[in-house]
């Protein structure tokens, strides 16, 4: 009985499926981002945690990954741990004013974009390998629901009832729409 050979995928699928396998968390998170940002003015301590997570999960990785590229360099290193330290020293320093919360935040909104591309390059090493064109276009992509959910979440009063926040127990933005 002959056996039935499958072939090759074509180079232009599996460049698709990897532009997808990219664009498509990359535009959930942003548009979550944003949305939240426009909605509430501020991201949710779960939000600050969850980058800080991805930020430590990264710099382990690179220990783990220790491939010799500019991921695992000291300085990526060093720059992914940025938020850990804060964190840390939060805990060990009293800080009356909260500048070192703030300090924090603006080092994790810093820190996320970069350590988005080292796990994309950990994980996800054909990104790499997709045109100049494309990255770019995932990176715009990416940056535009970002930014609408940024519009949305500001004019949730023109999509969404105080009642949909209210719903799944979410706080009420100071601009939603009562409804009827």
């Amino acid at each position: 009985m002959a056996q039935e050979t499958v072939p090759p995928e074509p180079a232009s699928a599996n460049q698709a499926r990897t532009f997808l396998l990219v664009v498509i968390p990359g535009a959930l998170v942003a548009w979550d981002m944003g949305f939240e940002l426009g909605a509430f003015e501020t991201f949710s301590y779960k939000r600050a945690f969850a980058v800080f997570v991805v930020s430590v999960a990264v710099v382990a990785a690179t220990f783990i990954a220790d491939d010799d590229t500019y991921a695992t360099s000291y300085w990526s290193r060093a720059i992914l741990s940025l938020p850990a330290l804060f964190l840390i020293a939060d805990f060990l320093v009293e800080d009356p004013s909260g500048d070192l919360a703030l300090l924090f935040t603006l080092t994790l909104l810093a820190v996320f974009p970069y350590a988005l591309w080292v796990v994309a390059h950990l994980i996800h090493i054909e990104f790499f390998a997709l045109t100049t064109r494309n990255r770019a276009i995932a990176c715009v992509m990416i940056t535009v629901v970002g930014l609408l959910g940024l519009y949305v979440g500001a004019r949730n009063y023109r999509f969404l009832f105080c009642s949909d926040f209210e719903r799944i127990g979410d706080y009420q933005p100071s601009n939603c729409d009562p409804g009827s």
